[in-house]
């Protein structure tokens, strides 16, 4: 009889902690329309001794922004570079930390790292050549 009370009070406290625990209601979607705010580029030249590192630091602060994305909850998006008058379009979707965006007329997606924590969307576009340099450019959007 003891050890039925002691079990059941067990597992009222773990069935207490289990639906106590709420998820986040951070968002973690793309939808809705997104400015870019800053942008940082690292370069690596492994050609010289020392191995050669430049990091550039570039924050937008003035409107109009240069890159305003807008995705779509049906899988499009339109996209705006600072001076133009015409959208770029297309389709995406995304997951694991790779998005895919392919623009109308193109038969083949761009596939791009990125990362997304609360109103900050980060996308990261990393090229390299092995043995000689890289390159890692991350482009930094605030949700509007």
């Amino acid at each position: 009889m003891k050890k039925t009370i002691i079990i059941s009070a067990l597992l009222l406290i773990a069935s207490a902690s289990i639906i106590s625990c709420k998820k986040s209601s951070a968002s973690t979607s793309l939808v809705g329309t997104w400015k870019s705010t800053s942008e940082k580029a690292t370069s690596v030249d492994s050609t010289t001794t020392p191995v050669t590192v430049v990091t550039i630091d570039t924050t937008f602060t003035a409107a109009p922004y240069p890159l305003v994305i807008t995705f779509n909850a049906d899988g499009t998006f339109s996209a705006i570079n600072d001076g133009s008058s015409t959208p770029e379009l297309g389709t995406y979707f995304y997951g694991q930390g790779k998005l895919s965006i392919e623009d109308n007329g193109s038969s083949t997606p761009s596939i791009i790292g990125y990362t997304l924590v609360g109103n900050t969307f980060t996308l990261i576009q990393t090229e390299s050549d092995p043995g000689n340099s890289s390159e890692t450019v991350n482009i930094i959007f605030t949700k509007e």
